[in-house]
């Protein structure tokens, strides 16, 4: 009698089964702009629900051929960009959108896609280069250098919507003499990263404007050699030089300038960089939010820079020519403008100089407004923790009152190593090295002024100083012995990086 009622109950169980496999909808989904890598597949997924039969959630699948759960999301929108990165190469997988209507979970969609085979696209022409747009996630490598002499540039991946998720290796070959004709919302040689990696690869004779011929842009931008914006952590830039560029463009925006040497804005990480005999000058003429770098611009909470070289100059001039009622920030740093809290920073040498130049966009009926400049000779403005680098140049700042600055509250935080320092973790084993500072300031200006840091915060104790001759001039006074830094007497072994310590050999 038990095997009778066991044998009704499965009866029963493959009954409901099976009506559960035809349920009835008119939901239903369209998989298109499918984009496969060997190790990746993106698409865009579109959910249609006219009778608003959906309960709960909208699932994609991703199942390997043998039916195995590789990977899923779960959508937020009807419509929506869906990426599977870290996948296996030439590998058959199912994609499965699943929705829940009632107690349901319905299949509305089911895709077969191949991921490619684990060989890189090797590039040798210019036309070769600008083709990589048709496979944003590709793995490509440089098969020689490559000349771009009267070739109208355009980078490859230079929108959001073109992003690189792929793996560009340059195996030692150079890319030469791209001349950009204009500034864009991401203006850089690989434009906009996603996940993308760069590496091995040298970058010479690139040319973003010139001191003759400046550049102009009127709203918000983000610029840099290499990169100009990336949006993942997994992004990586490793053993990169760049030499011989410039990135010379005035700025009419009253939003945001980002600017570095090797990357604009980096979410990701940076390893072992070179910005050599290049030059970055930025005029602004308006309220604009303004982080440069000499590597990178700004540096979120999840990006990483390890190992970053320039012997390149910097000069930012606020030019004021198109007054607003606004406030202004200014962040400039010869290796990183902005370090955000969580970001790492490590070994890093600035040998180039800073040149600011402020005149203050203010409109004579302004009755309120604050304008703050943070600058450093490594970083403009930290909130993480800094370790192992010296800055070996001069830094010069001028700034003179105009009569429209009246109701303006100014405040200059600058150093030697570290304009604004913000983090209750000392900073250690940085140092200030033979340097000059020279300030040229009206008295409406607050200012904090020091060879090492402008302003610590939380004055954790730090290890880091000065080096050699000690000047710190404000309005042609000598102002060192205000100046309560520590003085390095010896820099043997003084840095814990090899790395370091092998540029001052």
């Amino acid at each position: 009698m038990k095997r009778i009622s066991l044998i009704f109950v499965l009866l029963i169980t493959l009954l409901l089964t099976a009506c559960k496999e035809e349920i009835q909808t008119n939901i239903t989904a369209t998989i298109e702009d499918i984009n496969i890598s060997y190790n990746s597949v993106s698409f865009d997924v579109n959910i249609v629900d006219p009778d608003q039969e959906i309960t709960g959630e909208v699932v994609v699948y991703l199942y390997t051929d043998a039916g195995n759960l590789r990977t899923q999301k779960t959508l937020t929108e009807n419509a929506e960009t869906v990426t599977f990165s870290s996948i296996e190469p030439n590998t058959v997988f199912t994609i499965r959108v699943i929705a829940t209507a009632g107690r349901d979970s319905i299949e509305v969609k089911r895709v077969k896609v191949t991921t490619l085979e684990e060989t890189a696209v090797v590039i040798r022409t210019p036309e070769d280069f600008f083709a990589m747009t048709n496979n944003r996630s590709g793995r490509f490598e440089l098969g020689q250098d490559i000349d771009f002499t009267d070739v109208e540039f355009e980078s490859p991946f230079g929108t959001a919507a073109r992003g690189f998720s792929g793996e560009f290796d340059g195996k030692g070959y150079t890319l030469k003499n791209i001349t950009f004709n204009k500034i864009t919302q991401y203006t850089a040689v690989f434009g906009y990263l996603t996940s993308g990696k760069i590496k091995n690869l040298t970058l010479e004779n690139i040319t973003i404007g010139t001191e003759d011929e400046p550049l102009s842009m009127s709203t918000s931008t983000r610029v840099g050699i290499v990169y100009a914006h990336s949006t993942s952590e997994a992004s990586l830039v490793e053993d990169v030089t760049v030499k011989n560029a410039s990135i010379v463009f005035q700025s009419s925006s009253t939003l945001k300038v980002t600017v570095g040497g090797i990357a604009g804005e980096s979410r990701g990480s940076i390893k072992n960089v070179k910005f050599i005999d290049s030059l970055i000058h930025v005029k602004t003429t308006s309220s604009a939010d303004v982080q440069i770098g000499g590597i990178v611009g700004l540096q979120t909470n999840t990006a990483k820079l390890k190992q970053a070289y320039t012997n390149s100059d910097i000069y930012f001039t606020a030019l004021g020519t198109q007054p607003r009622n606004d406030s202004v920030n200014h962040v400039i740093g010869g290796v990183t403008g902005q370090l955000a809290d969580g970001g790492a920073l490590s070994e890093l040498i600035n040998e180039g100089n800073l040149h600011l130049d402020i005149k203050y966009p203010t409109r004579d009926a302004t009755t309120k407004a604050t304008y703050t400049l943070f600058a450093g000779g490594l970083v403009g403005k930290a909130n993480s923790r800094i370790l192992d680098g010296y800055f070996s140049g001069n830094l010069t700042l001028t700034h003179d009152h105009d009569q429209s600055d009246e109701n303006i509250y100014k405040q200059f935080r600058v150093g030697g190593l570290i304009g604004f320092y913000e983090k209750n973790i000392a900073a250690t084993r940085l140092v200030y090295l033979n340097g000059t500072m020279t300030f040229m300031l009206s008295d409406d200006v607050n200012h904090e002024l020091s060879q090492t840091f402008g302003f610590d915060r939380f004055k954790a104790t730090s290890n880091s100083g000065v080096y050699g001759t000690q000047h710190l001039t404000l309005n042609d006074v000598s102002i060192v012995d205000q100046d309560d830094v520590n003085e390095i007497l010896d820099l043997t072994d003084y840095f814990n990086s090899e790395w370091v310590n092998s540029y001052l050999e």
